[in-house]
């Protein structure tokens, strides 16, 4: 909110500072609350994950379907009005806003870049990144399929294909998203239709947003710090520390995190149908297609390879 204050009204708020390396002249990616958690909590392996845990858990949170225990409870320790205010922003009907967006850019750009000093910080937020993925990815999918379904009919000639093969291969608007002007092509026309509730659309589109930041991070990190495939599935918090997880793999030059949609995405995942930008169609067909293409090949099919290693 500070930065949001001080900053040009098209900027991003941004969690990391950048340092010129004196010899090489390359820079160097630092997370602004780096020393923050070298000091307070890079020695405690339950505030450690205490923090993952709790800013994976704002990725999904407005994802919440069932707040019927939420009166029991306070939110961040927050009580009375305050506390319902949060309870409502976070709910299922709470669309992604921008403020929103600009928000969970800002969270996944610190897990990216925190100091970590063992590779089990990095495979603990791989594992609970994973399973928020496959528990709130794919039942996403089956609301565009269910959401879909019956518009793309009318302007697809692909059969419809059972329920298990809804993101088998690129749609219609996925096709769209190439091109130059996604509004343009046939598939946009759906937006035009009367019974085609294009608000909806932006609100699951925004929810897609949520879920691709952290397929990103989750690769992001798998990449940065040379854990495997193999390595995440077999990782388990609860199972016994081994040797090799207490150290880490820096890399000389840390590249920086993507955490960037395009800037006509401002604004679009509230309310799309009263202002129909070209350019507003365009930024939640190239999320939308961004959300199946990413889960199709890497988030459903992480869960595919444990599921062949369980069996």
């Amino acid at each position: 909110m500070f930065q949001q204050g001080i900053i040009h009204s098209d900027e991003q708020a941004t969690a990391v500072i950048f340092e010129t390396q004196e010899n090489s002249g390359a820079q160097k990616v630092e997370c602004i609350f780096g020393l923050l958690y070298k000091e307070c909590l890079s020695s405690s392996k339950a505030a450690k994950q205490a923090l993952f845990k709790t800013l994976i858990r704002i990725f999904v949170s407005f994802d919440a379907d069932d707040e019927s225990n939420a009166e029991d409870h306070d939110v961040g320790g927050v009580k009375g009005k305050s506390a319902k205010k949060i309870k409502h922003r976070l709910s299922m009907n709470a669309p992604v806003t921008n403020e929103n967006l600009q928000f969970l850019c800002y969270v996944s750009q610190i897990l990216a870049h925190l100091p970590y000093n063992a590779s089990m910080d990095p495979l603990y937020i791989v594992y609970h990144v994973s399973n928020a993925i496959t528990i709130h990815g794919e039942p996403l999918l089956y609301r565009f399929a269910r959401f879909l379904g019956p518009h793309l009919a009318t302007v697809s000639t692909v059969e419809d294909r059972d329920c298990e093969d809804i993101n088998h291969e690129k749609d219609i608007i996925e096709e769209a998203a190439t091109s130059e002007m996604p509004s343009r092509t046939k598939a946009a026309s759906l937006f035009e239709k009367p019974d085609f509730d294009v608000d909806l659309f932006a609100h699951l589109c925004g929810k897609a947003s949520s879920i691709i930041l952290l397929i990103r991070l989750q690769q992001f990190l798998k990449t940065v710090y040379n854990l495997s495939d193999a390595r995440c599935l077999e990782y388990n918090p609860n199972d016994k520390e081994k040797v090799i997880d207490r150290s880490i793999n820096i890399p000389e030059e840390m590249p920086l995190f993507n955490n960037k949609f395009e800037p006509c995405v401002q604004d679009t995942f509230a309310k799309i149908s009263q202002s129909s930008l070209a350019t507003k169609k365009d930024a939640v067909i190239h999320v939308y297609a961004e959300f199946r293409h990413l889960m199709r090949t890497v988030g459903l099919a992480s869960l595919d390879k444990k599921t062949s290693k369980v069996q």
